[in-house]
């Protein structure tokens, strides 16, 4: 049995796409293989109006399949709560603050706080600056910064949007996502290079200015 995991998880964006699809699903696989058991919340904060039972459908409904006990997801789902958040807007962090230190209390998650940004870069930095002036990172616990992609637009843009979080967090407490860099295609590129001595005297950035793949899925980002 793997060590249980104890943290307030809360999601920008919880009522998104990302979220349903790909972020309330791994976070049940955590459960069911007892990683997250008891000693963990996820508070789901977006501009929707909802309420926690309708989050909770959402969230058992985001998890449903053939293999899934729906016992269990409902037990899963009741670890979940919304709270309706204005990310510029101050007064909306500390209703935030006050929830997380409930729900820290309630489930003994030792002060530990997970923060996951599933949402529009553009609000990446006010969000982080937010949590700062409003005191919302723990002093008991870990704080850990989650971003999806894309981070910027390109390097000054991304260098600008780093610098603005490490005003609020160290760099080991940033954690950057791009599930794309594991694709098989982008794995295989560095296996591709090596593996063929062709391209030992060419493939460099004095030949190579990008490389740009194009990745056709049916899925989109809606």
């Amino acid at each position: 049995m793997p060590e249980e995991s104890r943290a307030v998880i809360i999601i920008f964006g919880g009522s998104g796409d990302l979220a349903s699809r790909k972020l309330y699903p791994a976070l049940f696989n955590l459960y069911r293989r007892g990683v997250l058991a008891e000693h963990f919340a996820v508070i789901g904060t977006a501009r929707r109006p909802w309420t926690d039972d309708h989050y909770h459908e959402v969230v058992e409904n985001a998890v449903a399949g053939d293999d899934v006990d729906r016992d269990q997801a409902k037990a899963f789902a009741q670890h979940f709560f919304y709270q309706s958040h204005d990310v510029t807007d101050a007064d909306h962090y500390i209703t935030l603050k006050n929830l997380a230190a409930k729900l820290d209390d309630q489930y003994v998650t030792g002060g530990n706080r997970i923060f996951y940004m599933a949402m529009a870069p553009d609000f990446f930095e006010t969000i982080a600056s937010h949590l700062k002036s409003e005191h919302l990172l723990t002093e008991r616990g870990f704080n850990r910064l989650i971003i999806e992609k894309p981070f910027g637009h390109d390097y000054a843009s991304a260098k600008e949007l780093n610098d603005s979080l490490t005003a609020t967090f160290d760099d080991d407490q940033i954690f950057r996502i791009d599930h794309y860099l594991g694709k098989e295609m982008i794995q295989n590129l560095l296996a591709f290079r090596f593996d063929n001595a062709i391209f030992e005297g060419v493939w460099n950035k004095d030949y190579i200015d990008n490389i740009q793949i194009t990745l056709s899925e049916a899925v989109g980002v809606e």
